[in-house]
């Protein structure tokens, strides 16, 4: 997560609480990371020198998107919220609301507006049986690991909207950054003169909720130790990443030989 993201119409509280996100959820990162896979599926990357980046706009993995939502939902049961923050932040809780938010009001909400994500899951682990033994069960015959330099990668496409980010596992610091956020959201709320400005307030906290969803996931996979690398599409890009082609919410990059340097199986 870097500057990019503070751009001009998001006003001073907005930015401030960017910053934050930023400074917590922003870590180093080695240059060369490890994508884990069926040996199929690397046989494919390799000849067709094609990855697959999964569309993250609406977090399509419901296991994330549970994730954060879950957690807003234990914080706004706190004392410190007004019931009527409650009653509009619970609503968003619920799946069917979810979805219709995120096809309507959502989508023009400034800050959703502004950017769409793609990712490629990724591990710093290098020599991870787990995750080798994981994908050789899944009907495949063997598991497999192909080495990225993600830098290269970068370079290559748009380097300026790529990043590579560790996921975060630990519940504390999960729920404190959600804590940031809903905090964020309440101070809008109370200040918020009519309906529709409170309505925009937690527009504003579902889009935050839904970026910073793309970096937490459940302790239960911390073996993984996954990391994604992250290419993020704004409005003023959309021409030149006009290549991105859709197909099932995931698009097709090429990419030259170089990037993978070697894959290995079990």
């Amino acid at each position: 997560m870097s500057d990019k993201f503070l751009v001009d119409d998001l006003d001073g509280d907005d930015r401030i609480l960017i910053a934050e996100l930023v400074k917590r959820v922003y870590n180093k990162y080695p240059e060369i990371v490890y994508h884990y896979t069926s040996l199929d599926s690397a046989i494919k990357i390799i000849d067709s020198k094609v990855i697959h980046f999964r569309d993250s706009r609406l977090l399509a993995d419901n296991t994330e998107q549970r994730n954060v939502f879950n957690i807003l939902n234990e914080m706004i049961s706190m004392d410190e919220y007004s019931d009527d923050f409650k009653r509009y932040a619970y609503q968003i809780c619920q799946d069917e609301y979810l979805d219709q938010y995120i096809s309507s009001d959502l989508q023009n909400n400034r800050f959703s507006d502004i950017s769409r994500f793609f990712v490629f899951s990724c591990s710093f682990d290098e020599h991870s049986e787990y995750l080798i033994s994981t994908y050789a069960k899944r009907n495949n015959p063997i598991g497999c690991r192909i080495t990225i330099n993600a830098k290269d990668l970068g370079e290559q496409f748009y380097p300026q909207y790529l990043e590579i980010v560790p996921i975060i596992y630990n519940e504390q610091d999960k729920r404190a950054l959600v804590k940031l956020i809903v905090d964020h959201a309440y101070l809008k709320f109370k200040r918020a003169m009519s309906d529709e400005d409170k309505k925009t307030a937690i527009g504003l906290m579902v889009s935050y909720l839904m970026y910073l969803g793309i970096y937490l996931k459940s302790e239960e996979y911390s073996k993984e130790n996954e990391v994604r690398i992250l290419l993020v599409e704004d409005n003023d890009s959309r021409q030149d990443l006009s290549e991105f082609k859709k197909d099932d919410y995931r698009y097709e990059l090429p990419i030259v030989e170089h990037f993978c340097t070697e894959f290995k199986t079990m």
